[in-house]
C-alpha cells in the first residue's frame, strides 16, 4: 500500500474514489492528508458508563470536561471505492491539548459509505472547549495493491455502520 499525497488525494476526489458530501477548502488538503470538521451530533455517556444521552448542539461551542469520553461526528460524509482504505487520526494541535480523537478503530475499510463516528478523550487535567465547524480530525488514504473483493458493505461481511447518517454508539 502507498500514501496518497495531496495531489492523489485531489486527483481521487475529481475522478469518484473518495465523494465528500461538502466541498472542502484548500486549506484542508495537508500533505498526506485531509483534514475534517467536528459535527454537531454528540453522544455523552453518563457517570454510570452504561446510560448516554445523545445530542445536537444547538451553540457552537462543546465542552469535555477533564477525563471523560465522549462520541462525535464528523461534519462531513466521505464515500471511499474499493481501491482505497483510510485512517482517521486526531490532530496534532488538539493532541498537544491532550484531546485523543480516535484512539482505537481508526481504520476506514474499502467501500466505507457515511459520516466517520469520532472517539474523544480529555486526558487533560482541565475542562477543554471544541468548536462546531472546527477542523477536527485528518484522513490518510492508502492505495490497495488490487481492489477488495468484498468492500465494506458487502452482504456476507454485516457491516454495522455502512451508510450512516449520525454518530453511532457501539452496535455490539
Amino acid at each position: 500500500m502507498s500514501i496518497l499525497s495531496d495531489y492523489d488525494i485531489r486527483k481521487a476526489i475529481k475522478d469518484g474514489r473518495i465523494i465528500l458530501s461538502l466541498d472542502i477548502s484548500s486549506d484542508c488538503f495537508q500533505p498526506a492528508s485531509l483534514e475534517l470538521h467536528l459535527g454537531n451530533h454528540i453522544i455523552r455517556f453518563n457517570s454510570d458508563g452504561e446510560s448516554f444521552d445523545q445530542f445536537y448542539l444547538t451553540e457552537q461551542i462543546l465542552t469535555i470536561k477533564s477525563q471523560e469520553f465522549l462520541l462525535a461526528e464528523t461534519l462531513e460524509s466521505i464515500a471511499i471505492d474499493n481501491t482505497l482504505a483510510a485512517n482517521v487520526e486526531g490532530k496534532s494541535s488538539l493532541g498537544r491539548q491532550g484531546i485523543f480523537i480516535h484512539i482505537s478503530a481508526g481504520f476506514i475499510d474499502p467501500g466505507f459509505n457515511g459520516i466517520l463516528t469520532l472517539e474523544v478523550y480529555n486526558a487533560s487535567p482541565i475542562t477543554r472547549t471544541l468548536r462546531i465547524n472546527q477542523k477536527f480530525c485528518q484522513i490518510k488514504f492508502q492505495e490497495l495493491k488490487t481492489p477488495a473483493e468484498r468492500p465494506y458493505g458487502h452482504k456476507e461481511l454485516g457491516s454495522h455502520y455502512q451508510n450512516s447518517t449520525k454518530v453511532e454508539k457501539s452496535k455490539l
